[in-house]
């Protein structure tokens, strides 16, 4: 009877413990048994995702914590996307305090062969057939745009300018979730197709500015309430803001580009763009603003007149300068062509910028 007993007790304290070792494994609790890491907010976990793809990772399981699964399904829009982007995940588990286990497969973008031969320096790296399109056409165009010689600012002014010549914003685009078939989201579309959105722009200045030796970050937020993507690069003195998207006219104009949003600061750009500042370097330096390397800003009209009769004096048919201070009614122009009278026709638009109002004129002579 006492043996029969003894291995009921011993029957049920299997059982127990079973069921212990179940619920622990569902709910995560056996870390002793599996180590894995573990990120506590979605920009952790965004960089985590980064890192991974950098180590040609494709699948991984991780803890994460003070996360959603909403917010874990909609991870892309987090994610940059630079180095590639995450297609599936799997909730393996989660413990009573909300922690979850999860699985997340990844797909590496071309953007990462090319980083790691051109900026990282390796040359063991297998080429897609994608990668090597992009690779050729990058290594195309810094060849052609830099010159020996040149200070970082000129290079980021020449691969900006670059990028708007030869690049179209995809206005019809209704877009998709950048899950890594969407060519418009990335530096191929800007560079090898010619048509891109905003993410492909900022990944297409992320890789040039990169690869030419100069540190630069795409930056994910929004402008004016949309999701949009642009860049913060570093220059001499420190970290400037710039879009090259909102630098494109819209709709495109041939060899026409803009420097409303080229060096910014924060605050300038802050005006109509919204990201989380702390994910970035601060951005507070002026010396490499377009407008104000190229003294190019006026604050009276008196100046501005002053400043347009120097640049017509020297026959330059395109003379732009910010206003600080506009006033429609103030700003008479019709002294460009009344004081001038080898002037045929002149013709002007304006530009709301964070900066002020610029004032572009075209001179026929």
């Amino acid at each position: 009877m006492r043996l029969v007993r003894g291995l009921i007790r011993f029957v049920i304290i299997i059982i127990f413990i079973g069921c212990i070792g179940v619920e622990a494994y569902l709910h995560g609790a056996f870390d002793f048994v599996e180590k894995l890491d573990k990120v506590t907010s979605m920009e952790e976990l965004t960089e985590y995702i980064n890192e991974e793809l950098r180590r040609d990772i494709n699948q991984f399981d991780i803890y994460v914590e003070n996360v959603t699964e909403e917010q874990i399904k909609n991870v892309n829009r987090n994610l940059d996307g630079f180095f590639g982007n995450v297609t599936t995940y799997t909730i393996l588990g989660q413990k009573r305090d909300g922690m979850l286990k999860v699985r997340l497969k990844v797909l590496a973008s071309e953007n990462l062969e090319v980083w790691k031969l051109l900026v990282e320096g390796k040359n063991d790296v297998a080429l897609s057939e994608k990668g090597q399109k992009l690779y050729d056409q990058v290594s195309t165009i810094l060849h052609n745009e830099i010159q020996e010689g040149m200070t970082d600012f000129e290079k980021e002014k020449a691969l900006h300018d670059y990028l708007i010549k030869n690049c179209a914003f995809e206005e019809n685009y209704k877009g998709g979730d950048r899950t890594g078939d969407e060519d418009y989201y990335k530096a191929y579309g800007a560079l090898v197709n010619h048509k891109a959105v905003c993410n492909g722009y900022a990944e297409a200045m992320n890789l040039l500015l990169n690869a030419a030796g100069i540190s630069c970050k795409m930056v994910v937020g929004t402008a004016d309430g949309t999701d949009h993507a642009w860049n913060v690069v570093k220059l001499e003195d420190g970290w400037y803001q710039v879009d090259a998207t909102w630098d494109d006219p819209t709709p495109d104009r041939e060899g026409m580009v803009q420097y409303d949003y080229f060096n910014l600061t924060d605050e300038q750009m802050a005006k109509s763009h919204q990201w989380n500042r702390e994910d970035y370097e601060a951005c507070t330096e002026t010396k490499y603003n377009y407008f104000i390397y190229y003294n190019q800003v006026c604050s009276s009209y008196e100046e501005y007149k002053q400043k347009v009769n120097q640049a017509i004096a020297k026959k330059k048919k395109k003379i732009v300068y910010l206003v600080t201070e506009y006033e429609k009614g103030a700003y008479d122009l019709s002294f460009v062509v009344d004081s001038h009278l080898n002037i045929k026709k002149a013709s002007y638009m304006t530009s709301d910028s964070p900066m002020g109002t610029i004032i572009s004129l075209n001179v026929t002579y």
